[in-house]
């Protein structure tokens, strides 16, 4: 099987982003997926985003408002796989395209619908778009931090549709898994509103536990020292990232300011109070920070110096980032309506089921005919095996983790709450997110934990034994560190040759960055979310001067724009490809590495 979705029919009819970037992913997996367009087309195929997400699909219209529109649908959905929506309230009904509607036609189909709101009768009557969601959800509250003044913020980035498309897939390929044991579908449900959860969790423990919104202290502030935003002597800014002591040491060393940790105010860097000894801290940073250029300083970073540390950069200019071309994180479409494009790449690399974009964006109408014509020929799915439904999708499958702190982490969450059993391999002082208590129960909870050497053979023997009885396999070492471990591709796959094993590293297993530490504000500054929720004025230009107290204006307000949506997404996308490789894993025995 050269493509995990390859034999797979999927009816697309859903509308704008979320929607279109789930399926996308099927796509560019080897899925036919068959867009079902209104006579006048999708809404948002004036966004110019919209040749991406819909990349590799079919066009077929159907007037889903006659009985004969009806008619073609249901016909297609006889010996379709997957079918997914974003239907308005009782949308899908008057289409017929509900899931009580289609389960009839097609036992085994599963249903994905994508909603703003999701099942929440109370919000019916409001439009599910990004925006109104965020309002109504608290997210625009959050961000009133960016600038000093009441009220709420606009969150640029649509942080809850991507996380609802991810979920999406989740869910679509946790059905696709069950349906290889039972033989059944079933219905697929997420939302905007339920992927915001995963990002606005901290401000939703608090209101939980404390029964009020955190107060101003708590949504605003100035960088963190670990998160120093500097500007430098051509006027660029760049952003550190530095939380773990050792990396923030490795920092000073690197600006040459070593001795202030010989000051007895400046035990415990870089955590340290808010207040004077802060205020000083920052100030030394500042002048040492304007004496190179923003290249001057990348140079010692990325050749010298074991610390993170990037320049803001526009979405645009991320595709000029070193690694993002080493990795070959985007794709060439030549489109026949604007031509040659880059675009996002596929979500995840796999050794042996290789993603790739399928083709451009199609006309409106273009396979209408060539689908229909079809139909009689589409043969549906036999499934021999006849099992009942689990009770989770996920029963009997075992992950073990070998990563700490957030992002990748998190992604196993997700499997956990699927029923996955996750065994969290951590060294015998624990996993140092641990140290920032609430916070490390998010990515942290459902799991099993064991505490091992994995430097002493006897460790590695309890790890090679997990390993054997494994379906999937996580880390986020930096390249190097597995093979000391014991833990590394080649000796995994010869203990266990169907084991599915994803690297989720900072930068990649390859290229020249990827020696390099990060947490989440190095990629909201590589690949634009922290400029583009900072707003047009930000920064100023860069022959602009400022005093220092305009500097902190601006170095705080970038702070805050640069805020944690990249830990979350980037564990979403863990979650979606390690529910893919299992779903490969199923339908073949056969295991690969994910990256």
């Amino acid at each position: 099987m050269a493509q995990i979705c390859e034999g797979l029919t999927v009816l697309d009819l859903s509308r704008g982003m979320a929607g279109g970037l789930a399926t996308m992913v099927l796509a560019d997996a080897g899925a036919e997926v068959i867009k079902i367009e209104p006579p006048r087309g999708d809404w948002s195929r004036h966004h110019p985003a919209w040749i991406m997400w819909n990349r590799g699909k079919k066009s077929v219209v159907l007037d889903l408002k006659t009985a004969k529109g009806k008619e073609d649908l249901h016909n297609l959905a006889k010996t379709a796989d997957v079918a997914v929506l974003s239907p308005m309230p009782g949308d899908d009904s008057r289409m017929g395209a509900s899931y009580d509607t289609l389960r009839k036609i097609n036992p085994a189909l599963v249903h994905c619908s994508i909603t703003g709101f999701g099942p929440l009768k109370s919000l019916a009557h409001l439009k599910g778009y990004d925006a109104i969601v965020n309002a109504k959800a608290g997210r625009t509250q959050a961000f009133n931090k960016v600038i000093e003044k009441d009220g709420p913020r606009y969150a640029a980035v649509m942080c809850g549709t991507f996380g609802a498309a991810m979920y999406a897939i989740t869910g679509i390929m946790a059905g696709l898994y069950v349906r290889e044991q039972t033989g059944k579908g079933q219905k697929v449900e997420t939302s905007i509103l339920q992927a915001l959860f995963a990002y606005d969790w901290d401000w939703l423990r608090y209101q939980l536990s404390l029964r009020s919104s955190p107060p101003k202290e708590f949504q605003r502030g100035s960088p963190t020292p670990q998160y120093f935003v500097a500007q430098t002597k051509d006027g660029k800014w760049l952003q550190m990232a530095n939380s773990m002591s050792h990396l923030f040491v490795n920092y000073l060393a690197g600006v040459n300011l070593t001795e202030l940790l010989e000051e007895p105010r400046y035990q415990g860097l870089p955590n340290i109070q808010a207040g004077p000894d802060m205020e000083a801290l920052y100030e030394k940073l500042h002048v040492r920070m304007k004496e190179k250029t923003a290249e001057e300083w990348m140079d010692i970073f990325v050749h010298e110096v074991d610390a993170a540390c990037e320049p803001f950069r526009q979405t645009q200019e991320a595709f000029d980032h070193p690694q993002i071309v080493d990795n070959k994180n985007f794709s060439i479409v030549k489109d026949p309506s604007v031509g040659t494009t880059k675009q996002l790449g596929p979500l995840v690399k796999c050794s042996a089921t290789p993603l790739a974009p399928q083709g451009p964006a199609p006309s409106l109408g273009q396979h209408t005919r060539e689908v229909l014509a079809s139909v009689k020929a589409r043969k549906a799915k036999v499934f021999k095996n006849g099992r009942p439904m689990p009770i989770y999708p996920l029963e009997g499958v075992t992950v073990v983790e070998f990563a700490t702190w957030f992002a990748a982490p998190f992604g196993n969450a997700i499997l956990a709450d699927l029923g996955a059993n996750i065994v969290k391999f951590e060294s015998l002082d624990g996993d140092s997110f641990r140290r920032w208590a609430a916070t490390s129960t998010k990515p942290m909870q459902g799991k099993r934990s064991i505490a091992v050497d994995l430097k002493h053979p006897d460790g590695q023997k309890i790890a090679h034994d997990w390993i054997k009885r494994a379906n999937l396999l996580m880390h986020n070492f930096r390249p190097g560190v597995t093979p000391r471990l014991g833990i590394d591709y080649d000796t995994c796959h010869k203990l266990n040759p169907s084991l599915v094993y994803l690297y989720a590293g900072s930068y990649g297993a390859t290229g020249p960055y990827a020696h390099r530490p990060a947490m989440h504000p190095i990629p909201g500054a590589v690949c634009g979310g922290a400029l583009y929720q900072a707003g047009r004025e930000m920064p100023p230009p860069a022959n602009t001067k400022l005093s220092y107290k305009e500097f902190r204006t601006v170095s705080s307000q970038l702070f805050q724009a640069n805020e944690g949506n990249p830990d979350v997404s980037s564990a979403l996308g863990v979650g979606t490809a390690l529910l893919m490789g299992l779903y490969h894993q199923k339908r073949t025995g056969h295991g690969q590495y994910m990256e």
